[in-house]
């Protein structure tokens, strides 16, 4: 931040970003589809039950970078999330199950 009190322009970003992302998905329309498909693709590929704009954290590596995993990616650095009503979650099949991938996650990151 400068003298003159502007903001930087990756926070300016992150900024549209989210409010895109939220204007979009509140339409309802093609795009807002279109969102949701490729999060619920996303969400298959990386392997977590648990929806991968509210747990941020680790990073995922290990998919090509979009516009949806660099979102991702900036709501990790300023530790928020987002929740998305209609965004599909994988369930647990058996009770004490888990995500492989979480776990190798966990441990590679600690």
């Amino acid at each position: 931040m400068g003298g003159l009190a502007m903001p930087d322009c990756y926070t300016r970003q992150t900024q549209h970003h989210i409010k895109y992302m939220i204007k979009q998905l509140r339409w309802d329309k093609t795009i807002g589809g279109d969102i949701l498909t490729t999060l619920d693709n996303i969400q298959l590929a990386s392997g977590f039950t648990s929806p991968i704009l509210e747990k941020v954290a680790p990073t995922l590596d290990y998919i090509d970078n979009g516009w949806i995993i660099d979102l991702r990616d900036r709501l990790n650095t300023i530790g928020a999330t987002m929740w998305i009503e209609d965004s599909w979650q994988p369930k647990l099949q058996r009770e004490k199950d888990f995500s492989l991938m979480e776990r190798f996650l966990r441990v590679m990151y600690n």
